[in-house]
């Protein structure tokens, strides 16, 4: 076996009768010039790491892994998040029912209650933009379509209820 020295350059270990180093290409031996180390040249070519090894009762135990575990893991996963979208979906697809209803009833009802299904047509007009991006989006658009129309047919209807009271009120006669 050959013995190795250190080159006087980089401090790698070389060959005793290496003329120049492996690393880092400078020469040796007496007669070489050697130029002294730049302060950057260490961060280019970092010195070698000291080979520890390890005592056997240090090593750390190695875990036994079941891959039929995590492939149950995702499995699981996979079905709660599919179980999370069905029923975020069936909600909102039923929205749009809720939604058509309250249009349907409240057409009545704006006339029977004096306007109190105004604040139950805005919550219909609210679900049925909820609805939009479910299967059930024409019932949606025509859910809006309802509540917007009678939300309107409130607002003038009582209006002109108003504008002939004050009419009446200010012509007395």
């Amino acid at each position: 076996m050959a013995e190795n020295t250190r080159c006087e350059f980089c401090g790698s270990s070389i060959p005793v009768d290496a003329s120049t180093c492996p690393r880092c290409g400078s020469k040796q031996g007496d007669g070489a010039a050697i130029p002294p180390p730049s302060p950057y040249y260490a961060e280019a070519i970092p010195p070698e790491p000291p080979v520890t090894e390890m005592p056997p009762e240090k090593v750390a135990p190695i875990e036994t892994h079941n891959p039929a575990n995590d492939q149950m893991q995702q499995v699981v996963e996979l079905t709660h998040q599919a179980r999370d979208a069905v029923s975020a979906t069936l909600s909102k697809e039923k929205l749009a029912f809720i939604a058509l209803a309250i249009g349907v009833i409240g057409i009545p009802l704006a006339f029977v209650t004096f306007g109190c299904s105004l604040v139950g047509n805005i919550a219909g007009i609210i679900l049925a933009r909820m609805a939009r991006r479910t299967s059930q989006r024409r019932m949606a658009a025509v859910a809006m379509a309802l509540n917007l129309a009678t939300v309107i047919g409130i607002l003038i209807f009582y209006g002109m209820v108003v504008i002939l009271a004050v009419k009446e009120l200010t012509n007395p006669g």
